[in-house]
């Protein structure tokens, strides 16, 4: 009994939150992280791609100067593109590392990019446009769909640890609950 946690796994929760494979702990954990990886994978290449086409069409107008040209409807200057770019690097990063790692990344891009959401809303969307990014109404939607990715796949890492219900069946002659 000594050394046993949570699940009878060798450890206790440290064992199920960061080194028991998804699979002993949630079935169908293994295809829900995939999954994650993957639109963060998504993410990262089209945020890259946004951000090198707003450093091109906006590098000769100065770092918080809006070029008057949109990239896909989204106001680009220098600073937005850099925050775009270096997203699209931290996601790609994230992605090489642990499972840890990659929570930590996903929470951290939830809050920043719903600080940035509430930001725009509260500064931005006014006829005076009054923030260094110069933000519209469809950048504060793409912050608000990056801090919606970051938490669904933040959500999906964590399903294992927060998953409670018996992984065997009940004895017999009494009914599983949900």
């Amino acid at each position: 009994m000594i050394g046993r946690g949570l699940r009878g796994q060798r450890g206790g929760r440290d064992a199920v939150a960061g080194g028991a494979s998804p699979g002993e702990a949630v079935p169908y954990q293994k295809r829900l992280a995939l999954a994650g990886r993957y639109l963060l994978g998504v993410q990262s290449v089209v945020l890259a791609g946004v951000g090198v086409a707003g450093v091109v069409v906006s590098a000769s107008y100065g770092l918080w100067a809006t070029a008057p040209t949109f990239v896909l409807g989204l106001r680009m200057n220098l600073a937005h593109s850099a925050l775009l770019l270096i997203t699209a690097v931290a996601a790609g990063a994230s992605l090489l590392g642990s499972r840890q790692v990659l929570r930590g990344y996903t929470l951290l891009q939830t809050v920043v990019y719903l600080l940035v959401f509430v930001f725009g809303l509260a500064f931005s969307v006014g006829p005076r446009q009054s923030t260094g990014l110069d933000l519209n109404a469809l950048d504060d939607g793409l912050h608000a769909l990056l801090a919606l990715i970051g938490f669904v796949v933040f959500y999906v890492l964590i399903a294992n640890i927060l998953e409670t219900g018996p992984t065997s069946p009940p004895p017999s002659g009494q009914r599983r609950c949900g």
